[in-house]
């Protein structure tokens, strides 16, 4: 299970919201699930008396012990540390299909908005949405980001510029982890910018990791992912 429910043979996609100031189990989670094929995705929000979700985390490794996995982990404890809750996202283990480009091309994405296929994606696309930040983790392929982000991604960028423009101005921190050479991560994060860009959001921060610099880099991640919470709690403060 790619959340933190504690049960790994659980095959749904769950995204958990942690607040390291109180118990999270005792406030009273709604968790609620649609199944997809072939997984489900459980998500799970604080109700209106807790604390409202904040930041969104996308990573996408099958890996739970590589160098994205890692890198994935700093983050959420520099977020962790600033007192900001957030969820948390295994993409790996929801659908989510590529964009069928169809029509004419442009499709139902650009007239309404919307996706004619059925998995994972609408959840996944609400909830970055709602999130007042988004933070993305990908492992490096070809100098490129995973075909797992991709196609949400290309079919968030479908809706976004064609019809919708929820995510304009949404700030995002980008990271990208080359566990090779290291040579390609710098490339993906310049492509993953090229895509945020496109959906008129804002990244605030790109990060590459490769194996060579993970001892001090895991650190500032820890750093990044504290930095970027902090900034988000003073703009809703309104002291940024």
């Amino acid at each position: 299970c790619p959340g933190r429910s504690g049960d790994r043979g659980n095959p749904f996609c769950t995204i958990v919201s942690l607040n390291m100031r109180c118990c999270i189990w005792s406030q009273g989670i709604a968790l609620w699930a649609e199944y997809f094929y072939p997984s489900s995705m459980y998500i799970s929000e604080q109700n209106e008396e807790g604390y409202s979700m904040s930041l969104l985390l996308l990573w996408s490794s099958p890996n739970r012990d590589g160098l994205t996995a890692a890198a994935k982990e700093a983050l959420l404890t520099g977020i962790s540390r600033a007192g900001t809750a957030y969820e948390e996202v295994q993409l790996n283990q929801c659908a989510v299909l590529a964009c069928r480009a169809c029509g004419d091309g442009w499709g139902n994405c650009h007239a309404r908005g919307e996706c004619v296929q059925h998995d994972g994606f609408s959840q996944l696309y609400l909830a970055m949405q709602k999130a007042e930040g988004i933070v993305l983790v990908t492992p490096v392929y070809w100098h490129d980001l995973s075909e797992n982000l991709k196609c949400l991604l290309d079919r968030v960028r479908r809706c976004e510029t064609g019809h919708n423009h929820f995510l304009r101005g949404k700030p995002c921190l980008l990271t990208a982890c080359a566990g090779g050479s290291g040579r390609g991560a710098v490339e993906c994060l310049r492509r993953m910018e090229e895509t945020t860009s496109h959906l008129g959001m804002t990244a605030l921060e790109r990060l590459p990791v490769t194996r060579f610099n993970r001892s001090y880099m895991l650190t500032a991640l820890c750093g990044a992912g504290e930095a970027f919470a902090l900034w988000l709690q003073r703009g809703k403060d309104g002291s940024a």
